[in-house]
């Protein structure tokens, strides 16, 4: 799909998806065109850019999807939102305070490409454990899946606090 194709056209497929209960896996041709890619991550399960596919990163995105967990917002889009002028910049104390620390360290393996079953034992809970925070982080983010958690979360500099170092 490229920036081509229309906002409206994207509506349409967001709609259709939703009324149908669909995943939605969005397979960008290019990130020329910033607000398209920020209003597709918004609705899609998970993005991919059709430069980064390989055999291996579509079969583990489709399995993601599959499980009913999301597909990890690809490093190149999550620098192209970031890079926009003044990008949801706007509260990142006021996000800062609604989420506890451990909400913050989830959400940092989350940024990472982790699943729940990967970040419990990081942080020393159970998968449900993992499981309830992330909902948390949703619900104060206001988002309506991981991905778009995650691009907040780098957007307002949420990630900045955590405690957890970096995966090699």
């Amino acid at each position: 799909m490229s920036s081509a194709i229309g906002i409206d056209e994207i509506r349409s497929l967001e709609v259709r998806a939703a009324q149908d209960h669909m995943r939605t896996l969005l397979i960008l041709h290019s990130l020329d065109d910033p607000s398209f890619v920020e209003y597709s991550q918004r609705f899609a399960h998970g993005l991919v850019l059709l430069d980064d596919i390989t055999t291996e990163h579509m079969s583990g995105a489709l399995e993601r999807l599959e499980r009913r967990e999301e597909v990890m917002l690809p490093v190149r889009v999550a620098g192209q939102l970031l890079q926009r002028p003044g990008a949801l910049r706007n509260g990142p104390h006021q996000s800062r305070q609604l989420l506890t620390q451990r909400e913050v360290d989830v959400l940092t393996l989350l940024s990472q490409g982790y699943s729940n079953k990967q970040i419990a034992p990081r942080i020393g809970i159970s998968e449900h454990g993992v499981k309830r925070h992330v909902a948390n982080v949703l619900a104060k983010l206001n988002c309506s899946n991981r991905t778009q958690a995650v691009s907040l979360a780098l957007q307002r500099g949420l990630l900045a606090e955590s405690r957890l170092t970096p995966a090699m």
